[in-house]
């Protein structure tokens, strides 16, 4: 179970969990225990778009991530084996 937006599993959108996805894919960083939850856009990758998306979505009044959706709204997960799961070993925010 896991919220999309939120890799860092702090239980919010910000500005860290942006962040975090660039420093994964331009700098190697660690990726997170649950990659489904960077994965805003719910394309079956982790990719700038989705950093991009939530910095639009702090900063510019950008679209809510894809269902599940973002913490406030209920946990829940892609399921296994389907075009959307990355994946999610561990998230704290649920």
């Amino acid at each position: 179970l896991f919220h999309r937006g939120d890799p860092d599993g702090s239980g919010d959108v910000g500005l860290s969990d942006a962040l975090g996805i660039l420093t994964l894919l331009f700098r190697g960083g660690p990726a997170p225990e649950c990659m489904e939850s960077a994965d805003w856009t719910d394309d079956g990758s982790v990719d700038v778009a989705d950093a991009i998306q939530v910095l639009l979505y702090l900063f510019a009044g950008g679209l809510p991530a894809a269902p599940p959706g973002l913490p406030g709204s209920p946990c829940a997960s892609d399921p296994v084996g389907s075009a959307g799961d990355l994946g999610c070993a561990e998230y704290e925010g649920c």
